[in-house]
């Protein structure tokens, strides 16, 4: 892959314009097609397009006079993130790789990986938003895989650095809880799951992108070591919740549960007739950590 530099052209307008009108013979003849979503695609492409590049976005209603001109400018992933939480814990992180060649399959192939990331403590789990050659991938995919795998255990590995005998262990899962990420993925050789192309399924790039994600962590933080300490401080307070949280309900912290594990709490019983599945129940717990009055709540 080439990205060559773009040229300011000052001597007259230039530039691509794309006009779609939609058919009424293929596409039925009332047909209702929201600005928003326009909009948000061409959002979208301004956090990939190169510096310099500004999309001017008209639209015209049919028999009417009445116009929506909206203008986008080149941004970045960290604006992406940004837009997904307004409540962020740390300023969001960039990183991009180098152009890397590996073989797949018996083919050489070149990917590119940008990333950006941050944290919200109001989400319970993860939000990521996907790219792979100008493509949003709605279902992510395996370079969204990459991404959570390495961040997870780098972040695992350098708080079991910075203290070993934390009564607060990190684990993986406390590394993407809150996870806001947004990242981009430029290859020559996508390979794409279903009709719209919603997710990435290059099983190489888990690998190779694991290993690209690390090194640049690894790099970014040698210079940011304060930063670091800010993250790792977020996940021992992520830990120190779970950790209590396993303790009220009775569950083993070393073992692996679900969120709602409910054959893990102790005491717990069925009601009588409840026959379905998915029903669940609420426990609140009140005074000393060591002697617990579960009220049960139906």
């Amino acid at each position: 892959m080439t990205e060559h530099k773009v040229k300011k052209e000052k001597k007259y307008n230039h530039g691509t314009i794309v006009k779609f009108i939609p058919s009424e013979k293929h596409l039925r003849s009332q047909l209702d097609i929201k600005a928003e979503f326009v909009e948000d695609w061409i959002r979208r492409l301004s956090y990939l397009i190169p510096e310099g590049i500004t999309m001017k976005f008209v639209g015209i209603k049919k028999n009417s006079e009445g116009t929506i001109t909206k203008k986008y400018t080149a941004k970045t992933l960290k604006d992406n993130v940004e837009y997904l939480s307004p409540s962020l814990e740390i300023p969001p992180i960039l990183l991009e790789s180098n152009e890397v060649s590996y073989e797949d399959n018996g083919e050489d192939v070149n990917m590119i990986l940008k990333l950006a990331f941050s944290y919200d403590k109001s989400l319970d789990g993860d939000l990521c938003d996907g790219y792979c050659n100008y493509v949003h991938n709605l279902d992510g995919g395996t370079h969204i895989d990459a991404c959570k795998s390495a961040i997870s255990s780098f972040f695992v590995r350098e708080a079991k650095k910075m203290d070993p005998n934390s009564k607060y262990e990190i684990i993986s899962d406390d590394c993407k809880k809150g996870l806001i990420l947004a990242v981009n993925c430029m290859h020559t050789d996508p390979m794409f799951g279903g009709q719209s192309k919603n997710r990435v399924e290059n099983k190489s790039i888990i690998k190779e992108g694991r290993g690209l994600i690390t090194d640049m962590l690894k790099k970014y933080f040698e210079n940011n070591n304060t930063l670091l300490k800010r993250v790792i401080n977020y996940f021992r307070n992520v830990a120190k919740a779970r950790i209590q949280t396993n303790k009220i309900r009775g569950i083993d912290a070393k073992k692996n549960t679900t969120f709602l594990e409910d054959s893990e709490i102790k005491g717990f019983f069925n009601i009588a007739n409840r026959n379905y599945q998915g029903y669940k129940e609420l426990y609140i717990t009140e005074g000393d950590e060591k002697k617990l009055s579960p009220i049960r709540v139906i």
